[in-house]
């Protein structure tokens, strides 16, 4: 259920001596990339279920807000203009959308028009789970609705804050007095 948008990475060849890039390359995308990906994703959904069960108003959690349907215009007019119709109305019909529109003739059209989806997005952010109501919690662009950082602990401070209150509800760390306080969370 999750979007599949485009993010084009690429990996560069630098001369030895003068670390001068001489050559770029698409990084090649394995079928078992998608496992781990998947195994990471039900990973997060599971810490995230845990920790909010076990701290339900200072869970961190990150939320995807689902766009406004204006923010899709770009994206249905380019794809218009190219022969297909992208309807927004929901996460699934977007990826069903973004699916159907492809063209053997021209390979780039659908990740382009996936680029353009990407652009259309909101942000995605953390937040401590007793500031917002539940229905609010949802992660828009991997439709689930409660996901967190649990896979990514070198990234970002949430991400260890995170890991911290995975450890008190297994018993093997105590907890901390403002690591539990929403209102510290929050900040």
């Amino acid at each position: 259920g999750a979007l599949v948008l485009a993010s084009s990475e690429v990996r560069f060849n630098v001369d030895s001596e003068t670390a001068d890039p001489i050559d770029v390359k698409a990084k090649v995308v394995f079928e078992t990339m998608s496992m781990v990906e998947e195994f990471m994703l039900a990973a997060n959904i599971s810490s995230a279920e845990r920790i909010f069960q076990n701290f339900p108003d200072c869970a961190m959690l990150r939320r995807h807000p689902a766009p406004p349907p204006s923010n899709f215009d770009p994206l249905v007019k380019a794809a218009k203009q190219q022969g297909f119709d992208i309807i927004v109305d929901s996460g699934k019909q977007l990826a069903d959308s973004l699916n159907a529109a492809a063209d053997p003739k021209r390979p780039y059209l659908n990740t382009m028009l996936r680029m353009i989806a990407t652009r259309c997005m909101m942000q995605a952010v953390y937040f401590a789970s007793g500031t917002i109501e539940e229905p609010l919690f949802r992660h828009y662009g991997l439709a689930c609705p409660i996901y967190t950082h649990f896979t990514s602990p070198i990234r970002r401070y949430a991400d260890v804050i995170v890991h911290r209150l995975l450890a008190v509800t297994i018993d093997a760390d105590a907890t901390y007095a403002r690591l539990v306080d929403k209102k510290e969370t929050q900040k």
